[in-house]
C-alpha cells in the first residue's frame, strides 16, 4: 500500500485501513475460513465455540511519497508484527438455522515506532479491539455430498483506529454470504463467497472474498489439505494522495487485491479440535501478511439424531416377524404370536385333539383323545 505524508495513516490512527480482514468460518467448521458441512439433527440445540490465533507477519506495509522536487520515497512497516485472537460461537436451534458471533482482539502489534517522514509521524500499532460479527444463515439444502447456506453478516464498528483494526467512519458493514460443502469419498470440500453491497458503490473499506477448503481424512479424526483465500478491497484515497500517486506515475489503486493460499491440518477428539494453517500472502490489500500463521480450539456440541426403526409385523401381534412362529396370523406372545387352538369339531377338547375336525370323547389315550368312538 503507498500512503503519503497527509494520509489519514500519516495523520494518525484513521481512515478505514483494517489489517484485520480475516473472518474465521464459524465456529462448527472443520475449516479455518470456509464454512464446512453441516449435520442434520432432529432435537436438542447445536452450539460451538472457537478461538482462534492469528499471527501475521508485515500485515501493514507503507512506500510513503515525499511530495519534493525529487519525489523521494520512504518504506515504513506501522505494523510488522501482529498477535490477534478471534473469539467465535455458533447456535443453531434447527438444523436449517445457524447464528454466529465473532470478536476479534490484538494482543501485541510491533512496527515502526513514531517514524518520521517529511515531518510528519507514523504511529505503529497498539494492542485493541476489532469489529465484531454478528451473521444469521438458513440451509435450504442439506446433505452429505451436498450443504448449502445463505445469509448476511454484519460488522458493527468497534474496531479501535490505534490498533488498525477499526475505521474513523464508524458505520454498520453489510456483507451478504454463501456457502456450499459437502463430502465425497475421503475428501470434505467447502466454499463461501462474502460480497458487501456498498463495494460496488466504491464504499471504503468494502470489499468481495471468496474463501474455499478441501481436506483429504488420513484418519477418522485427522485430515489434511488446502485453504486458499482470494479478495477484493476498496480502499479510497485522498485527493491530494491520488494526485501525489497519478504524479509518480502510480495510478489512483482504488481496488487492491489479497490472495493467501494457505496449507492446513485438523485433528478431532470427539467433540474437540485443534487446527492449524499457514502459508504466504500476495497482493496489495491492507492485512496481507508476507507470512500468516493460525491455529484454532474448538468444541462442538451436536444436536441429536431420532433413529426410528421400521418393525415388520405383518399379522399386527405386536410381536416381529423374525421372532414370530405364525406371521400371517395374530396370536400372543405366551405363544410364540400363535392364535389361541380353536374347537373346531365342537367336541369341547381343544388341547391336544388328535381329531380336531371329528367330535369325540375324552380319553386318556392321546391318539385317541377328542376321536369317535371306534366300537
Amino acid at each position: 500500500m503507498l500512503l503519503t505524508p497527509t494520509s489519514a495513516l500519516a495523520q494518525g490512527h484513521g481512515s478505514e485501513i483494517r489489517i484485520d480482514q480475516m473472518q474465521p468460518a464459524s465456529a462448527g467448521s472443520p475449516f479455518t475460513r470456509a464454512e464446512g458441512p453441516h449435520e442434520e439433527f432432529d432435537e436438542g440445540v447445536a452450539y460451538a465455540f472457537r478461538l482462534t490465533g492469528d499471527y501475521a507477519f508485515m500485515p501493514l506495509q507503507s512506500t510513503v511519497l515525499n511530495p519534493t522536487p525529487t519525489m523521494t520515497t520512504d518504506n515504513l512497516a506501522p505494523v510488522a508484527h501482529a498477535l490477534l485472537f478471534h473469539l467465535g460461537a455458533s447456535l443453531s436451534p434447527l438444523y436449517w438455522l445457524n447464528f454466529e458471533l465473532n470478536f476479534p482482539f490484538a494482543v501485541f502489534e510491533g512496527g515502526d515506532d513514531e517514524t518520521r517522514v517529511s515531518s510528519e509521524s507514523f504511529p505503529a500499532g497498539e494492542p485493541g479491539q476489532g469489529d465484531l460479527r454478528i451473521g444469521a444463515f438458513g440451509r435450504p439444502i442439506t446433505g452429505e455430498d451436498l450443504d448449502l447456506a445463505l445469509g448476511a453478516r454484519f460488522w458493527a464498528p468497534t474496531g479501535s483506529t490505534k490498533a488498525y483494526l477499526g475505521g474513523e467512519h464508524k458505520y454498520f458493514r453489510l456483507e451478504l454470504v454463501g456457502s456450499a460443502a459437502g463430502e465425497i469419498d475421503l475428501v470434505t470440500y467447502g466454499c463461501t463467497l462474502g460480497v458487501a453491497p456498498l463495494f460496488f458503490a466504491g464504499g471504503d473499506g468494502d470489499r468481495i472474498a471468496a474463501s474455499c477448503a478441501a481436506h483429504f481424512a488420513l484418519a477418522p479424526a485427522i485430515s489434511v489439505g488446502l485453504e486458499p483465500h482470494v479478495a477484493l478491497f476498496n480502499y479510497v484515497r485522498s485527493d491530494f494522495e491520488k494526485k501525489n500517486r497519478q504524479t509518480a506515475g502510480l495510478g489512483n489503486g482504488g481496488i487492491v487485491a489479497q490472495f493467501e493460499p494457505l496449507v492446513a491440518a485438523q485433528v478431532r477428539f470427539g467433540d474437540f479440535s485443534i487446527g492449524f494453517a499457514g502459508g504466504p500472502g500476495i497482493g496489495t490489500a491492507p492485512g496481507t501478511a508476507t507470512a500468516r500463521g493460525m491455529i484454532t480450539f474448538g468444541y462442538a456440541a451436536k444436536g441429536e439424531r431420532v433413529i426410528v426403526e421400521v418393525v415388520q409385523d405383518a399379522d399386527l401381534d405386536g410381536i416381529e416377524d423374525e421372532y414370530d412362529a405364525c406371521p400371517e396370523e395374530a396370536g400372543p406372545k405366551e405363544r410364540r404370536g400363535c392364535p389361541d387352538p380353536q374347537d373346531q369339531d365342537g367336541d369341547g377338547i381343544i388341547e391336544d385333539d388328535a381329531c380336531p375336525d371329528e367330535p369325540g370323547a375324552k380319553y386318556d389315550d392321546p391318539d385317541a383323545n377328542g376321536c369317535p368312538d371306534q366300537d
